[in-house]
Order: structure tokens, then C-alpha cells, then sequence
């Protein structure tokens, strides 16, 4: 079966976020967002290669069948981290690269992509960047700092230091 995997990176001064959401011809199957805090956001190759894993590994688990997944990447993304993948660019984490990569071959067949032009989004690329604007916005008020406490102490796994 075909899956399409969108993934988007954004950021402001003190938070950034990677949100995710993964598609069928049905709609969409699964999605979710990670903040990236603290020293984590100087380095946003290693919070993206770690996103990105995560959003693998649960993508993987929500269809359970051996599938065939495009993984359409916005422009921070392919910039970041996308030559990594296909062996362009020289890693910058060798063993958080090769994480990624083990978890691309638990599909039967990966490709990349990139996102339309702005011009000409599709539905499931705008959602992720929405997704990802919408917890930026949020997390820079009282209830979202509360919020992002929170998870840090319940879902650690949301949140990227």
C-alpha cells in the first residue's frame, strides 16, 4: 500500500517544531508534532534526524503491512538533512544518520520529495505547516510554556532537548 509521509520543520527564536502527518489515499492516517527546546534547537540537523525517526517509527506502526512511502520533505528540511539521506552531503551525525536510514528500511521502498511551491500546496502540506505554526504560536504563551512542563514531565518523548 502507498503511504505519503509530510514532514516540516519550523522555527522561531526560542522554540522550534517538527510536525509530521501521514497519508493514505483513504486520508490521513496519523500525525503529530515534537518541540525542540534548549540546545537542541542550535542544532537542528540532530532534533530533525530524531523527528524524523520518531515520525518513521510510528508511521511504521500505525500500517503494520509492508508498505511503499514518498516522504515529501518542505525546504528547512531538504536543506537540513535531506542530502544527508541520499548520500549527497557529508553527515553531520554519522550515527543519528544511520538511525534514520535503519528506520527507512523497515518500508519496502522509500522516495524523497519536496513540497509544492507555495503557490500550489496540497492539503496535507499546508496542515503540517499549520500544525507547526499553530504550537510555535501557542507554546510562546502561559498556557503553552504549562503545557510544554507538562510533557516534559509526562511525554517525554513529544519534546526534543
Amino acid at each position: 500500500m502507498k503511504y505519503n509521509l509530510y514532514v516540516s520543520y519550523v522555527e522561531n527564536d526560542r522554540h522550534a517544531v517538527v510536525s509530521w502527518l501521514l497519508s493514505d489515499y483513504t486520508g490521513v492516517v496519523d500525525s503529530d508534532i515534537y518541540i525542540v527546546t534548549g540546545k537542541a534547537k542550535q542544532d537542528a540537523n540532530r532534533a530533525l534526524h530524531i523527528g524524523l525517526t520518531r515520525a518513521l517509527r510510528r508511521s511504521a506502526k500505525a500500517t503494520g503491512a509492508p508498505m511503499q512511502l514518498t516522504l515529501y520533505m518542505d525546504k528547512s528540511v531538504i536543506s537540513t538533512i535531506g542530502f544527508e539521506l541520499i548520500d549527497v552531503d557529508q553527515p553531520k551525525h554519522d550515527g543519528l544518520l544511520m538511525q534514520t536510514q535503519r528506520s527507512l528500511k523497515r518500508f519496502d521502498s522509500w522516495q524523497g520529495a519536496n513540497f509544492s511551491d507555495e503557490n500550489d500546496l496540497r492539503p496535507e502540506e499546508s496542515a503540517v505547516i499549520d500544525d507547526g505554526m499553530d504550537t510555535l504560536a501557542f507554546s510562546e504563551t502561559f498556557k503553552g510554556r504549562c503545557q510544554l512542563l507538562m510533557w516534559r514531565l509526562t511525554k517525554p518523548n513529544k519534546v526534543i532537548t
